[in-house]
């Protein structure tokens, strides 16, 4: 295979770009690999893949080098990403025009923002993949809100860890693309001479408050007094290193916690540690406790979502504890400082515990995973529609009051009218072929117009989303190039109160695409309005149930999310005429389930134990996504133990209804 890395820079110092290195390298072993790196900041990688790998740089910004004049903001990096500022209309025409001309049949990019580019350059017959090396728990609602957009048009997604990748499938639903969950991969050091017996921990990162250094240099400063004679090295560098060099003097510690800088290489440091320490926040995977562990270095870490979890086995090769917990975390540095015992037989579990992530292995399973995403790939689509004109058929679209989607396709003169065909997305049949419903021609032109028409009933589609195209004679399929979808007739429709809750939204993809989004569901909880009380959260809406559907003892049920830290919560639901309902959610509820962190639930409908639940959501108007359009008033409360909080109701990408809680900053 050819396979083609994407990232924002391989000069950076940092776990990315370490990662993209190794894995490139591993590949090339049997496969044509390149890296391109869309900025170059200095004359060499910082962490230099294999001689049998491509690298390439889209952007020159090394000091000297000649300076462009600054650009208009990028038209398609989310503006949610970080890193958004960097990028201008130049940038986007670079990475374009990479893409464009790229021949690869796998292209990967290391950073979820960057599948934007990817989807607006269209499809161009490779594989598009993002490793997620960011997870799903990000702390802005809206950036994960906005990656979940992202990951529904890739055709892979990999996960660091098993749990990530639940988290997504959970969020996406049927939307998700094909997923795999893969580590990182953390070669053995090339040299190995421990030094035991030395009074130093360590802990590796860069400065930023994600990675929790100042918990851990509380942590130490509980420690200290018990053992003055054990030391703390950390080393990295980023824009916490002032904050956190003034906290370590105000515990008067400035001769016991050091802040060593950044080093390419932490091989000799690793081997002076009797263990290593990680208070991240976050942490997506955890490459630094891999190699320590390679070095025979027991892990205490903190459980942060997701990575540590799936690498730290309590008992086996490290300790876990409460993320944010400075106590815990300064007991357990006491316990591995005054048990060399235990730290011995930890280190034992260190060392067969960290070839899990060879680069064989790890190689391995991502060459069956890339395998099958190249193959998934409708190499034919892109032979038939040229990169240069993939504007497809010209159309119109309109939707019916009855629902029904109605297609004017514009056909070259003499053309015989093909099928309009109806395909899930990723599927290679069509699940539906129509046949035009009559076709008249221009008498100026002579191009053809065919007219097709999309039924809403019966209700034939499964819940999820489809591409519309045509079907040549000889069996090629071409997509239809749509300017806009006039989906006014959606506002007039009426689903029939006894159901199914069947709603077809057709819409333009990023690359001018006509596809439909089709929400399908037996029973459906249709909200209407979400007001915001004093006491609490009301819900107003209409059931749609098959006819004689017990619906007497339903009760408003939020469930929060894998890896919130939050409780269910229990809410009233009161029962009108004709399926109306009100569901009312306390705020006092909300207060007392929340774990003070950053949590989120979903909202249901539900009945006895064993009963199917009935999510709520709001699919009957013409808004495919309704998230940052109906957006609700923050609320704001104090919380018990943890300080001020806020929380506020949101719709999910699949505009189902959802809310979050977070500590208040503000």
């Amino acid at each position: 295979m050819r396979i083609s890395f994407l990232l924002h820079s391989i000069d950076n110092f940092g776990g990315v770009p370490r990662a993209t290195s190794s894995l490139a390298s591993a590949l090339a072993v049997h496969h044509e690999v390149e890296i391109v790196s869309i900025f170059r900041t200095a004359d060499r990688p910082s962490f230099a893949p294999s001689a049998d790998v491509t690298v390439r740089y889209l952007s020159d910004q090394r000091d000297g080098a000649p300076k462009t004049k600054n650009g208009k903001p990028s038209r398609i990096m989310p503006r949610e990403d970080g890193w958004a500022d960097r990028y201008t209309q130049e940038t986007d025409d670079l990475i374009l025009g990479h893409l464009g001309s790229c021949s690869a049949d796998v292209v990967i990019v290391a950073r979820p923002a960057l599948a934007a580019y990817l989807i607006a350059h269209g499809r161009h017959g490779y594989g598009r993949v993002v490793i997620d090396h960011e997870s799903s728990m990000v702390p802005s609602p809206e950036l994960r809100e906005r990656t979940l957009e992202l990951y529904r048009e890739m055709d892979g997604v990999v996960c660091l860890t098993q749990a990530d990748l639940e988290n997504y499938r959970r969020q996406l639903g049927e939307q998700a693309p094909p997923f795999a969950a893969i580590g990182n991969i953390v070669p053995p050091p090339a040299r190995h001479a421990p030094v035991r017996g030395l009074p130093l921990i360590a802990a590796a990162g860069r400065l930023v408050p994600l990675k929790g250094f100042d918990t851990l240099i509380n942590a130490f400063a509980m420690v200290a007094p018990h053992h003055p004679q054990w030391r703390l090295r950390i080393y990295g560098r980023g824009p916490e290193q002032a904050r956190l060099q003034d906290l370590v003097h105000a515990h008067g510690l400035s001769d016991a916690v050091r802040l060593m800088g950044a080093l390419p290489d932490l091989t000799a440091e690793w081997d002076k540690a009797a263990f290593a320490v990680s208070a991240a926040r976050r942490e997506s995977f955890g490459l630094t406790l891999v190699e320590a562990m390679h070095h025979g270095l027991p892990v205490l870490a903190a459980d942060a979502p997701f990575g540590p979890g799936e690498i730290v086995v309590p008992g086996r090769n490290g300790i876990l504890v409460p993320v944010g917990d400075e106590e815990a975390m300064a007991q357990a540095m006491r316990y591995l400082i005054e048990q060399p015992g235990v730290r011995e037989q930890l280190s034992e579990g260190a060392y067969a515990s960290a070839p899990l992530y060879s680069a064989e292995r790890i190689a391995f399973r991502y060459d069956a995973f890339l395998r099958d995403v190249a193959a998934s790939v409708p190499k034919e689509r892109t032979a038939a529609v040229p990169p240069a004109a993939p504007s497809g058929v010209p159309a119109e679209v309109l939707v019916r009051g009855d629902g029904a989607i109605e297609v004017r396709a514009v056909l070259e003169p003499g053309t015989e009218p093909p099928a309009l065909c109806v395909t899930l997305r990723k599927a290679e049949s069509p699940l539906v072929r129509l046949a035009a419903l009559g076709t008249s021609v221009d008498e100026v032109t002579g191009a053809l117009r065919s007219v097709y028409a999309v039924p809403a009933e019966p209700a034939v589609l499964a819940e999820g989303r489809y591409d519309i195209d045509l079907e040549l004679p000889d069996g090629r399929r071409r997509p239809l190039a749509v300017e806009g979808v006039h989906t006014g007739g959606l506002l007039v429709r009426r689903v029939p109160a006894e159901g199914p809750a069947y709603w077809p939204v057709p819409y333009r993809t990023a690359d001018g695409h006509l596809s439909v989004f089709v929400r399908h569901r037996v029973e459906h909880a249709e909200v209407h309005a979400v007001l915001v009380g004093q006491d609490g959260w009301l819900v107003r809406g209409n059931l749609i149930a098959p006819p004689g559907t017990d619906l007497s003892a339903l009760r408003l049920g939020a469930v929060p999310r894998r890896g919130s830290a939050g409780a269910t919560i229990a809410g009233q639901v009161s029962m009108g005429y004709d399926g109306a309902f009100e569901a009312h959610l306390p705020f006092a509820g909300v207060v007392a389930a929340s774990s003070g962190g950053h949590d989120d639930w979903d909202l249901w409908l539900e009945r006895e134990p064993g009963q199917p639940r009935i999510r709520l959501a709001r699919f009957f108007d013409d808004l495919l996504e309704r998230k940052r359009i109906d957006v609700y008033p923050t609320q704001r409360w104090h919380h018990p133990t943890q300080g001020p909080a806020r929380g506020r109701v949101f719709y999910t990408p699949g505009n189902e209804l959802s809310f979050t809680v977070s500590p208040d900053k503000g």
